[in-house]
């Protein structure tokens, strides 16, 4: 089996179905912004070929290379919660 190996016409089509937009905030993507990570992360089994990855705003980057998309929208949950009940007191 060929190793994957990630072309110029790979990202065009993520941006493409993304329709622009970063997989995680949503956020508009540009061609200065963009970086490119995976869906499943490779440190927890994910695999390195074009339907396990996804492109996010560079902002972001740290933040996904080890977190699922889920386990970010969980965090970002709990610092919610966190701010609300610290803007209550």
């Amino acid at each position: 089996m060929e190793k994957f190996k990630l072309r110029a016409g790979h990202i065009r089509k993520l941006l493409n179905d993304q329709n622009f937009r970063c997989f995680i905030s949503g956020l508009e993507l540009t061609y200065e912004n963009v970086e490119i990570e995976h869906i499943i992360p490779l440190s927890k089994g994910g695999k390195h070929e074009l339907t396990n990855l996804c492109l996010i705003d560079k902002s972001l980057k740290e933040l996904k290379r080890f977190k699922t998309k889920e386990e970010i929208i969980k965090l970002c949950k709990i610092i919610l919660e966190n701010e609300l009940q610290l803007s209550n007191h």
